[in-house]
């Protein structure tokens, strides 16, 4: 495959819970090595080409780079993206700044086993906004050099892929967007925004499709700052057991029908849920699903939506 056209596939295997534990329904912990790239065999089996990562996310990066280090005809084929981020507290100057991105892109090069990342991302928008100088030297010359395919960034907001917007239309350097969406959270398709957001360009990946696991949590078991999620919650499970379709099937049928990304990211603990994920990717959604989940949850309370608020 021409590097030049490697695209992510359509579900990319999320990578942080083989690296730490990682989500709120998260009962398995994070899985061991061998669990780890048996979970990485298994997605590449069943199709899955592209694999998401960060240097934050524990052993992540690793262990993607030694089932890379032992699949090296593979590595032409695949598409990784891993994020990098200096401490916010960091007070380099632009040069120094970019300089110390750089090392921190040579330790995830090393740690995946690649001599070029396809995509890297900026880990937090409002690092990338504050040191903008730094992020468009520092992607500008990776790419030129070969360190990377791709440029990017992790977003959490609207506002924040609305200033994307215009920051691209001055310096067109970011090539992807990875933002949130789900059954609760569709504040990107407000004012057309995924719409404009095809129409300048970016590749997107969308996350948090199950809303960090919140979605198959039970709605008495919730702790006191997800409260208000209990009667969404209780809604959801009563549209699943009227329409006979389950959480899964649903969470992932509608972020691919009413998002239309580029890659749905999915995380998983084992390979069983890899298998229950990629079983209900298959499936599609019974005629007036979409519009019944509109109806239903189109008035959620922000700090449900966005779990750097639990």
């Amino acid at each position: 495959m021409d590097k030049e056209m490697r695209r992510p596939s359509k579900l990319t295997l999320g990578a942080v819970q083989l690296g730490l534990r990682y989500g709120i329904a998260n009962r398995d912990g994070m899985p061991d090595e061998s669990a780890a790239q048996e979970i990485l065999e298994e997605a590449w089996q069943r199709g899955i080409t592209s694999f998401d990562t960060a240097a934050a996310y524990g052993e992540s990066e690793r262990r993607i780079g030694a089932f890379v280090k032992r699949h090296p005809e593979l590595a032409a084929h695949l598409f990784i993206a891993t994020k990098g981020a200096l401490e916010p507290t960091v007070t380099l100057d632009d040069e120094a700044y970019k300089s110390a991105l750089f090392e921190r892109l040579e330790i995830s090069k090393t740690a995946l086993n690649v001599p070029e990342v396809p995509l890297y991302m900026a880990h937090r928008y409002e690092d990338y906004r504050r040191r903008l100088n730094a992020y468009t030297s520092f992607f500008g010359q990776a790419k030129d050099q070969g360190h990377i395919r791709l440029a990017g960034i992790s977003l959490y907001t609207p506002e924040e892929a609305e200033e994307v917007l215009r920051l691209s239309r001055k310096a067109p350097l970011l090539d992807a967007l990875q933002i949130p969406f789900n059954l609760f959270d569709r504040r990107f398709l407000e004012n057309e925004l995924l719409d404009k957001l095809k129409a300048a360009g970016f590749m997107l990946f969308i996350r948090s499709v199950y809303l960090q696991g919140l979605l198959f949590l039970s709605p008495d078991t919730l702790p006191s700052a997800l409260r208000e999620a209990a009667p969404l919650l209780r809604r959801l499970q009563s549209l699943s057991s009227e329409t006979g379709v389950g959480l899964r099937e649903m969470a992932l049928g509608y972020a691919h029908e009413r998002a239309a990304p580029d890659s749905i990211l999915i995380g998983v603990e084992t390979v069983t849920q890899l298998r229950e994920n990629l079983d209900a990717y298959e499936k599609r959604l019974p005629s007036g699903l979409i519009e019944e989940i509109d109806h239903t949850f189109s008035k959620v309370p922000t700090p449900v939506l966005d779990p750097r608020k639990w």
